[in-house]
């Protein structure tokens, strides 16, 4: 949007660039944006890796404003997969994030 507010969705290839849906799909990103008229509301990072190996992404650009934490981790142990106060570790300063096979990982903005 030409307002500077985040699409309300937007999909992301693991190189952090639009997704070419002509391509494969067996990992990508999405990016929901807060609702800016509900301060409750607040923006949510998915990444889906379904291939049998690991997966590096690129964080995509417009993300990297935000200041993102863990909330789910579908790779990990419990209580390491689910942090239900969105008290989980930040994403990575880098700008990369490997995930691991068949897994999926949910981030939520502060």
């Amino acid at each position: 949007p030409e307002d500077g507010s985040l699409p309300e969705i937007s999909w992301f290839s693991t190189l952090g660039l639009q997704v070419d849906w002509h391509t494969s799909r067996s990992a990508m990103s999405v990016l929901l944006a807060a609702d800016e008229k509900d301060p409750a509301s607040r923006s949510i990072l998915l990444m889906f890796n379904s291939q049998h190996g690991p997966q590096r992404f690129r964080i995509p650009k417009i993300a990297r404003s935000l200041d993102w934490q863990l909330f789910l981790d579908t790779d990990a142990e419990a209580p390491g997969d689910i942090y239900p106060n969105i008290d989980g570790p930040r994403l990575p300063a880098s700008d990369y994030l490997v995930l691991p096979p068949r897994s999926m990982r949910c981030y939520v903005a502060d």
